[in-house]
């Protein structure tokens, strides 16, 4: 389900969607960016094979099928913290409970 049903999400916060490698956005209430990553074969993390910025509530769609995950975050928040193409990215925190 991602972020559908939430009212927002907080800045600086994202959630890893896995596996997963499209995303919709019918039943959002707010943009979204969407980083598409594929699992490091040497190591640990993540890296961004796509990223989709500001898909709009009911609308958007984001798709990459080489995508093991998504991460999606609040729109802005992508270039906020300079999210691109070939970025490395690590898992920081896991929450069990969101």
């Amino acid at each position: 389900m991602g972020l559908m049903g939430r009212k927002n999400i907080a800045p600086s916060h994202a959630l890893l969607l896995c596996p997963c490698s499209s995303v919709h956005m019918c039943f959002m209430r707010f943009p979204i960016d969407v980083a598409f990553v594929k699992r490091q074969e040497e190591g640990e993390g993540w890296q961004v094979v796509k990223v989709a910025r500001g898909l709009r509530p009911w609308f958007g769609i984001g798709v990459c099928t080489e995508a093991d995950a998504a991460l999606e975050m609040g729109m802005g928040e992508a270039e906020r913290v300079g999210i691109e193409i070939g970025s490395i990215l690590e898992e920081v925190q896991r929450e069990a409970n969101f």
